[in-house]
């Protein structure tokens, strides 16, 4: 029951009517038996400031952020911690006492549902698809578990090859067109492919970035958070898919 001593919390994002997280953490919030509320909140990106001083004068306990605000809202902090700063990235908010820390939690979501599956990625060869803002956080966690390359397979090598550069100082990160035999050759080796790309998310469930079928693929991963498994992880007959969801933003 809400009340008014019931603390807000929400997720920002445009659009974010298809956002599965309101379902998701209020049933975790119902679970625990705190009294928490937990709501989407659509931001277009010319308000982001404004909502950003609103959240914080009807004091929101925390929030959420999803595409594309992840990384514009993180001058509008007072803090960001040193993963988040890392990664570029911002996909939680904590709000203590009109204090806002931002931090990025995406790569310890999806450290942990490999963990989970004891799916051991030391010293292995790792296949990103996709070099945007999730990218970012899934390499910051595949190096810091020790991963021996992770490998971006994308369209635009050019407009990759800095973001490989940027993580170099952390570990080997290389990148290769996703069309080319050099990628086929670090899909036949890789031992886990992550989806990273809008590619199977709403609206685009029945895109895939993969047209041939793979035998033995390797364990993958779903950084979509939508409801259908996309269509690439059906296409390459991947063992294991999961989305990736961002815990509630307080303690």
């Amino acid at each position: 029951m809400i009340t008014g001593k019931t603390q807000n919390l929400g997720v920002i994002g445009w659009p974010i009517a298809h956002s599965l997280s309101p379902v998701i953490q209020n049933a975790a919030i119902e679970a625990a038996g705190v009294d928490y509320n937990y709501t989407a909140l659509p931001v277009a990106p010319e308000n982001l400031a404004a909502a950003v001083a609103g959240l914080k004068a009807l004091n929101y306990r925390g929030w959420n952020v999803t595409i594309p605000h992840k990384a514009a809202i993180m001058p509008l902090l007072d803090e960001v911690d040193k993963a988040a700063e890392i990664i570029g990235a911002v996909n939680t908010v904590v709000n203590d006492n009109g204090r806002l820390t931002g931090y990025n939690t995406d790569y310890l979501g999806f450290m942990g549902a490999l963990n989970s599956r004891q799916i051991d990625i030391a010293g292995k060869t790792a296949v990103l698809l996709g070099a945007g803002g999730a990218a970012r956080a899934v390499i910051w966690g595949l190096l810091q578990a020790g991963t021996a390359e992770v490998v971006l397979a994308v369209r635009n090598p050019a407009k990759a090859q800095p973001l490989a550069e940027e993580f170099s100082p952390y570990g080997k990160v290389t990148v290769c067109h996703w069309s080319e035999n050099l990628c086929a050759q670090q899909l036949g080796k890789c031992s886990l492919l992550v989806n990273t790309t809008p590619l199977g998310m709403t609206p685009k469930v029945s895109m895939s970035t993969i047209s041939e079928p793979s035998q033995g693929a390797p364990p993958a991963m779903e950084m979509t958070g939508t409801r259908r498994v996309s269509a690439i992880f059906w296409e390459t007959s991947i063992g294991v898919s999961s989305m990736v969801m961002p815990p509630m933003p307080f303690s």
